[in-house]
């Protein structure tokens, strides 16, 4: 998983992350 804009690594900002990178690999985008 990728943090996109030099986020922290927290838990919450982890979870957003996670989240947003299998949204774009279900939608078929490769998260680079």
């Amino acid at each position: 998983i990728v943090v996109a804009g030099g986020l922290c690594p927290t838990d919450e900002n982890y979870k957003k992350a996670q989240t947003i990178g299998y949204l774009l690999v279900k939608h078929g985008y490769s998260v680079v």
